[in-house]
């Protein structure tokens, strides 16, 4: 069950910012509710768990892209997060650390006027 939790081919990225619900990963790989639970819950975790943790994963990777302008929040929302207070609570639970703090920590020193990319 691990290897199918990691597989990029079965949960690519992309589908976790849609698949919010077991029951949105349970129809697309054909599988009752039930069982994707139980499978989950052989491997130790929960859905939630692993769907939150996936998550939190994807928007360290972009908060930390120095290649991005997007907020804090923009990219919390973007992956699902609907509350920037729980989202902060989450992530600094997760990784130790503030998501504006990964944020900042890669923002190359801006001009003062400069706006937005070139």
């Amino acid at each position: 069950m691990r290897s199918l939790m990691s597989s990029e081919v079965l949960f690519p990225a992309s589908f976790l910012k849609i698949a919010r619900m077991p029951s949105t990963i349970a129809a697309a790989h054909g599988i009752s509710v039930r069982t994707l639970q139980q499978l989950f819950s052989d491997a130790g975790t929960t859905v939630s768990s692993w769907i939150r943790e996936r998550r939190l994963k994807a928007c360290y990777r972009e908060l930390s892209g120095a290649d991005r302008f997007d907020t804090v929040t923009e990219v919390a929302f973007r992956w699902g997060f609907n509350d920037a207070a729980h989202f902060s609570r989450r992530f600094k639970q997760a990784f130790g650390v503030t998501p504006s703090s990964v944020f900042t920590d890669r923002q190359p020193q801006r001009a003062e006027g400069f706006i937005g990319p070139p």
